[in-house]
């Protein structure tokens, strides 16, 4: 669980910056890179933006429209209890698949 500012925690950040690793032995080019943030607050922008620079910035991943399902949800299970959130989650899911 992201920490309260809404910042990726250290760990998290390294494992992403891990990932790029394999870069090294594998072409990335044409490979999307999707999110889905949940915040406890308004931070998501924060999260997503962090993956960008970890994954996207000078590694040959490319960044599709609508990328990131952001949603706010501030106690334990209520994301699935979000208006409509069914509904975006299977549109997000299409856009993977389509992309």
């Amino acid at each position: 669980m992201p920490p309260k500012t809404g910042m990726t925690p250290t760990s998290k950040s390294a494992a992403i910056n891990r990932l790029t690793a394999l870069y090294r032995t594998t072409s990335f080019a044409e490979k999307a890179v999707f999110a889905i943030v949940v915040s406890g607050y308004s931070g998501g922008d924060i999260v997503s933006r962090q993956l960008i620079d970890g994954l996207n910035m000078n590694k040959s991943f490319f960044l599709p429209p609508r990328f990131c399902l952001m949603e706010t949800a501030n106690e334990r299970g209520s994301l699935v209890k979000l208006p409509g959130i069914e509904a975006q989650a299977a549109a997000f899911a299409r856009r993977i698949a389509e992309g």
